[in-house]
């Protein structure tokens, strides 16, 4: 199945990482992906032929390349009908910039129907009205900016630039003649909303879109997505959490992380020869 397929595509792109010594910085931004045919047709991807799977360079205009827009993460933060700018933003925060949002508060107030236009929104139009309820956006704030890139990707990974939106039909006019009455009126409308992708960062920088987010990333935020990564790889390493007492030895980690162009093998020889390593 495509959901099979993208399990594979992640898998061969980490195991370039890990295995292969590319750098880990391709888990952001990549000019490549790994696709077969069936997986690339569904990206729109041509000139793809076969069903082994294979490394294919990408150019910016595929808008693919990274974790960031594969399948498998667009689809896992999605509620698998519609794309949803808080899951992913969430996930964002929490597995590439190792920077979780709090939980949410036990009272947690519902969508409010009474906003006018209410029926007609996108549902994430409707989340981000519910966002700024003066009990969420504290927290909203650091989450919802990071998710508004991600809206050209609909709940299944596929690109588009517009979003299909059913409400409810409106009561025809009181003062329509008796035969149109008579005729059957359509139980729901259908409307299509551009889509808007630009957002501002809590730090204050502006994106417009997901490849704008993932140069901004790899730009401006590779220390903290390294440092996340170096102490998840050491906590399995070490079988055990990180806590204050690791600080300095995971901020030279990153150190010789960066040194050695973000290569995952090296820094799993570092943690291994670690006194950590061998003590724990």
């Amino acid at each position: 199945t495509i959901k099979e397929l993208m399990h594979r595509e992640t898998y061969e792109a980490v195991n370039d990482v890990f295995r292969n010594g590319s750098s880990a910085l391709n888990l952001l931004q990549a000019d490549h992906v790994f696709v077969n045919q069936t997986l690339a047709g569904f990206y729109k991807l041509r000139g793809v032929r076969g069903e082994e799977f294979r490394k294919v360079p990408v150019d910016e205009k595929s808008h693919r390349g990274g974790l960031l827009t594969q399948g498998t993460f667009l689809i896992g933060n999605s509620d698998g009908m519609n794309s949803h700018a808080i899951l992913r933003g969430v996930w964002l925060a929490d597995v590439i910039l190792h920077d979780p949002p709090p939980d949410p508060p036990a009272n947690v107030p519902p969508l409010d129907e009474s906003i006018p236009g209410f029926n007609k929104m996108t549902l994430n139009q409707k989340l981000f009205a519910h966002s700024n309820n003066e009990a969420c956006r504290s927290c909203h704030q650091k989450i919802d900016p990071w998710g508004i890139p991600f809206e050209n990707f609909d709940a299944s990974g596929l690109w588009r630039t517009k979003v299909l939106v059913v409400s409810k039909a409106s009561d025809p006019p009181k003062d329509q003649g008796s035969e149109q009455k008579k005729r059957k009126q359509p139980a729901f409308e259908k409307s299509y909303l551009e889509i808007e992708c630009k957002s501002t960062l809590p730090d204050g920088a502006s994106v417009d879109g997901i490849d704008k987010l993932k140069a901004y990333l790899v730009n401006h935020r590779k220390r903290d997505f390294a440092k996340g990564l170096v102490e998840r790889i050491l906590a399995y390493g070490l079988s055990r959490d990180i806590d204050f007492h690791d600080e300095d030895l995971v901020n030279r980690l990153v150190d010789q992380l960066e040194a050695k162009q973000y290569s995952i093998p090296n820094l799993i020889r570092e943690i291994v020869k670690s006194e950590a390593f061998s003590n724990r």
